[in-house]
């Protein structure tokens, strides 16, 4: 789901009634190109993410990420990334790949198995071996 920052608590509430437990930011279209903003959206976003323990599902290009990577890594609630952030094979053992590794080990940034023929076999390792004791009930 996405927020448009205009949603109240009460709406907030009610879409956590009905199952909502995460909230989607697709940096890869806008604030890619702003730090700054883009931080300061991950910010809001995770700080409303916090008070219902959601978690942050974040869309961004790894360069993006690379650069966010203590933004991130600074969350009081878990980043889930879209698409794997659309790392390639191509990104293997390059920064970027260096900064979502580091984000999956740290426990901050949660696994989502998909898109398997793009991802590195790196990726790949470090969202299956993350501890099931991180793992966050609905």
């Amino acid at each position: 789901m996405q927020l448009d920052g205009s949603e109240g608590a009460a709406e907030l509430d009610r879409l956590h009634g009905l199952g909502v437990r995460g909230v989607r930011i697709n940096l890869h279209r806008t604030s890619a190109n702003d730090i700054a903003a883009a931080t300061a959206r991950i910010d809001t976003t995770a700080a409303t993410c916090a008070v219902r323990s959601w978690y942050v599902y974040l869309f961004a290009a790894p360069s993006v990420i690379a650069q966010l990577q203590e933004t991130i890594a600074g969350l009081a609630v878990p980043m889930v990334p879209d698409h794997v952030v659309l790392l390639s094979l191509e990104d293997r053992g390059r920064a970027d790949e260096g900064a979502m590794l580091s984000l999956f080990e740290g426990g901050i940034a949660w696994g989502k198995l998909s898109a398997p023929s793009v991802t590195s076999p790196a990726i790949i390792r470090a969202k299956m071996s993350f501890s099931l004791q991180r793992f966050h009930p609905l």
